[in-house]
């Protein structure tokens, strides 16, 4: 990144609302949102989709767009956002959830839904049984259209976690559910 380009990401990430740096990005030309969305550490990501003040809809505009601009960057956007401590992304559309139930996901955004999962069932958090629901929707569909069970039952056994048979099957359950959701794509 050129350091011109570096000096228009310092001024439009620093917005403290997503909502204003996604228009910021949206009047810049697309290779250059790419390179600025590309060159997110971590803990920008982070400010951008889980600051959320009742921003929920703004960011997931926001990620949206980074659809079309790269999807290198919209997957860490999705793994970043999946946090247990702010929980899921609830917004007027659900577009974020129909990509995740409609596109293979890389593997460490399916396991992180099953880390969530399993501190939901297992753990000491508080979570919102939408939440559940939507990691539900979004594990039937990964199992359902891609034939992920194995690579769901592997990681499991490969894994720390305390009850793994337990997790199989309450995972098991929840795949057998209807999903109580709707998605739709933008």
């Amino acid at each position: 990144m050129d350091e011109e380009l570096k000096k228009l990401k310092n001024e439009i990430i620093n917005q403290p609302f997503t909502e204003d740096y996604h228009h910021s990005l949206k009047e810049i030309n697309s290779n250059s949102a790419k390179q600025i969305v590309e060159s997110m550490n971590d803990i920008e990501v982070y400010r951008k989709v889980n600051l959320r003040q009742t921003q929920e809809d703004y960011i997931a505009d926001y990620i949206h767009f980074l659809w079309d601009i790269s999807k290198k960057s919209y997957w860490k956007h999705i793994l970043i956002l999946i946090d247990e401590k702010k929980g899921m992304l609830w917004s007027d559309h659900m577009d974020h959830y129909y990509k995740m139930s409609n596109y293979k996901l890389p593997k460490r955004i399916l396991f992180k839904l099953i880390t969530f999962f399993y501190n939901s069932q297992f753990g000491e958090g508080k979570f919102y049984e939408s939440d559940v629901e939507i990691i539900g929707c979004i594990l039937k569909a990964q199992v359902e259209k891609f034939d992920r069970l194995k690579k769901i039952s592997s990681h499991i056994d490969n894994s720390k976690f305390e009850a793994k048979e337990e997790l199989k099957d309450a995972i098991e359950s929840l795949i057998q559910n209807k999903c109580p959701y709707q998605f739709y794509e933008l």
